[in-house]
């Protein structure tokens, strides 16, 4: 399954560095740089450079959710039969289930969605994850954009994040 890395980068920072608790402890590791102090947000421009920086550095180690998905899949390297699309999840996993043989493919999305949605998700739900990118400096989403630059290519992403797709 493959996400938009657009989204996908929102996404992580909303959820390992938008803490609840306000401790503002950024729940990733980008080493020693990119600490932040006890009680100090971090920003999603600062987040984004960490990861930018640590991508850079590190090509070999794996770097969890915002990970290349050719490199964490190796979809080059393995014959996969399905590659999902979050964005179009329901429809793609209605047919990969019925291919399976389960009867009520669309009851059991649901119920994974339902168990596997994190508190964060369910707050600030009227935010879009565009607002999160008009902040952010062009020459920034430039090298965003050439670090995950396969993926928006194997998977028809924008180039930009401030393209919506249907």
């Amino acid at each position: 399954m493959v996400r938009n890395p657009w989204q996908r980068l929102v996404s992580v920072y909303r959820e390992k560095c938008e803490q609840e608790d306000k401790s503002y402890t950024c729940k990733l590791d980008f080493g020693k740089n990119c600490s932040q102090p006890k009680g100090v947000k971090i920003t999603f421009e600062r987040f984004l450079q960490c990861v930018i920086d640590r991508m850079m550095r590190e090509e070999t180690e794996y770097f969890g959710h915002v990970e290349t998905s050719y490199r964490r899949c190796g979809v080059c390297d393995y014959p996969y039969r399905y590659v999902v699309l979050m964005e179009n999840m329901e429809n793609e996993l209605e047919y990969i289930f019925k291919q399976a043989g389960l009867t009520d493919p669309v009851r059991v999305m649901h119920t994974m969605r339902t168990k596997t949605i994190r508190p964060i998700e369910k707050t600030n739900q009227h935010v879009s994850y565009i607002d999160y990118w008009k902040q952010v400096p062009s020459q920034m989403i430039e090298k965003i954009r050439f670090l995950y630059r396969y993926e928006l290519q194997l998977y028809d992403y924008p180039e930009t994040p401030f393209i919506i797709q249907p």
